[in-house]
């Protein structure tokens, strides 16, 4: 995917196709235009976001597709549904883990009458205490000269009416396609929507509530934002998101603190 990209002025920067090289992206195609893809759960084969580049499916792989098609076309047809609809289910993925507990072994704690009961795969699911380990925190800048750009791609299209928005449309997203629930351009988190597009809300204070208090983190390893070449000093780093190694060092400090 390329990502276009603003300087301190919020004019386009250049087009970044992140790590891999042109003859390895050559060698790469859309997700949503490549042939024949199973649309599985659980990805039954490596994609790349542009920073590496994928190996091709494995035959273990290949095993695991093939057996959750046979478990969703069996099941879909006995509940009366297409696979599709199959596939977006709770049943689906139930599918899904049973198939790769099948080539792999035992790993997931699941039973066939999970895809059939929504209530049975709701009494195995995420316990309301679950340890959280989120390790790709990325952490940005709280002070910046220009928009707030990420906050304004989370909101939605809704935030585009905003003047301190950059973005009318989706960066992200040039062409509209349409993503799993059908939108363009689906609010990363519907709780932003509204949410002034003020620096203030990029506040180490407001993210230490937003991650530690009011989700369910439970650990955070903070990261710098790797979009941008690594900035050497607080100049380079301050048209952007990110920040120092030093900074974000003295930012977990005071975070751990």
């Amino acid at each position: 995917m390329s990502v276009e990209r603003w300087n301190e002025e919020g004019k386009e920067w250049d087009d970044d196709h992140g790590l891999l090289d042109e003859e390895q992206i050559a060698k790469c195609a859309r997700a949503e235009e490549a042939e024949g893809p199973f649309r599985s759960p659980v990805p039954t084969q490596q994609v790349s976001n542009g920073e590496y580049m994928p190996i091709l499916q494995t035959e273990e792989q290949q095993r695991v597709e093939a057996r959750t098609q046979e478990l969703a076309d069996s099941a879909s047809k006995k509940l009366g549904m297409s696979r599709r609809q199959f596939l977006a289910s709770t049943g689906g993925m139930a599918a899904a883990f049973l198939a790769m507990n099948e080539v792999f072994g035992r790993f997931f704690d699941v039973s066939p009458v999970e895809m059939f009961e929504k209530e049975a795969f709701a009494a195995k699911g995420v316990p309301r205490n679950l340890f959280v380990f989120d390790d790709q925190l990325h952490f940005v800048r709280s002070s910046r000269n220009v928009a707030q750009s990420l906050r304004a791609i989370a909101q939605g299209p809704t935030s585009a009416m905003s003047p301190t928005n950059p973005f009318m449309s989706n960066p992200f997203n040039p062409d509209g396609l349409l993503d799993e629930l059908g939108d363009p351009w689906t609010p990363w988190n519907p709780a932003l929507i509204g949410l002034p597009l003020l620096a203030e809300n990029h506040q180490m204070v407001q993210f230490i509530k937003d991650v530690y208090l009011d989700s369910q983190v439970t650990v955070g390893m903070l990261s710098n934002v790797t979009s941008f070449t690594p900035a050497r000093n607080v100049e380079e780093a301050r048209p952007f998101e990110i920040l120092t190694a030093a900074q974000t060092a003295a930012g977990r400090n005071f975070i751990n603190e």
